[in-house]
Parts: structure tokens; sequence; C-alpha cells
């Protein structure tokens, strides 16, 4: 199955249409849906797609293969669905880097799961043994301690700091006096640096 998702207010996807029903009509052997980000917020969360448009997951078996997203081009997609074909080994953790590459990775101690963090400030959780992405947390800002246990996120306005215990799925809150830039976390997660306007 192809999970396409778009927005009525999306430019791009709209664009990309006639491709997905050309790429339909060639494979008739998959399954295409189309998924409205607008009215399907839970789906969104859950893989982690936001406003990061138009996007495509290819799942076999019910298990997400890969995706692409902001795909631009059919050969995107023809090289998604060629994967499945050619029954090659898949690089699970792929899908992480699509479209913004990856700037902190970490194994949390004594546990099956990875954290990952983006340059578009995503947090992505995985189960590395399962290949299986677990939870998102997008923010303006973020950071990730360097065991992968704990990250920290800010607000649109940039002035709240939450602190994320990621194994145990629990989160702290601090206001700031600042306009946050950049976030660290100490790996026990009791100590946060914040970086603001004021260079302070």
């Amino acid at each position: 199955m192809l999970a396409y998702f778009y927005a009525n207010w999306c430019v791009p996807c709209k664009t990309y249409l006639p491709i997905m029903q050309q790429v339909e009509g060639q494979h008739p052997e998959v399954k295409i849906v189309g998924i409205d980000v607008d009215k399907s917020r839970d789906i969104v969360s859950r893989y982690g797609i936001a406003g990061i448009l138009p996007a495509v997951i290819l799942f076999n078996g019910g298990k997400e293969v890969d995706k692409v997203m902001r795909v631009s081009r059919k050969e995107l997609v023809d090289g998604l669905l060629k994967k499945i074909r050619d029954g090659k080994e898949i690089e699970v953790f792929a899908s992480i880097g699509r479209g913004n590459w990856i700037t902190e990775v970490g194994f949390i101690k004594d546990s099956q799961l990875l954290a990952a963090r983006n340059a578009d400030q995503t947090v992505f959780v995985w189960n590395h043994q399962q290949g299986v992405l677990l939870r998102t947390y997008r923010a303006a800002i973020s950071g990730l301690s360097p065991n992968g246990a704990y990250a920290v996120l800010t607000d649109e306005k940039r002035t709240i700091v939450h602190i994320v215990d990621i194994m145990q799925q629990q989160q702290k809150s601090i206001q700031t006096q600042q306009f946050v830039e950049k976030l660290a976390v100490s790996p026990l997660g009791n100590t946060v640096a914040s970086f603001g306007a004021d260079r302070n």
C-alpha cells in the first residue's frame, strides 16, 4: 500500500496528484490511499509527516518500508516500489533522513530505542530491533542528550522549554525569559542549557 499525504492548501500536492494517478495505473498491485493531513492528524503525527508535503509512505505487510518527504518526481515513487519488487533488503532507517539530514543520534542504554534529531528540529524515537517508528516530537527548536534518553523542545514562540524523558514518556516544562535559539540537555536530563537571542 502506498499512502499519499496531501493538503488542499498545498500547491505542490495538487501538481503531484496526476503523477500519483499515473503510478496507480502502472502498478495495479499497489493500493494507493490519499490522506488529507488536516483531517487525519493522529495518522500524520504517528508517521511524522506534519507540513512536509506532499509525502508518500510505502507499507508492505502492514509495516512501513520507507517514505519520501516532499516528493517531487515520479522516479522517487518508482524507486520505493522497486524495493518491494526486487525483494532486496531494505535500509530500515533511511526515512528518518529524507528531506532533512540527521544532526544527532543516540542509542538509549538497556533498551531497544534509538533517538534521532534532524535539521528540521524533529526528534524521532525508533525501536531499532523491530524497525518501527514509535514517536515523533516536533518543535521550533530542539536538542537531544548525548545518550538519546532526553529531548528538549520549545513551543512555537520559543519561550517555553519542554524536557522529555523518552523512556518514561514524561515531560516537564520551563518558562524562559529569552527567545531560545539553541538547546542542549545533559545525559541525566537534569540540566538544560539554552542560548537565546540576547546571547546570554
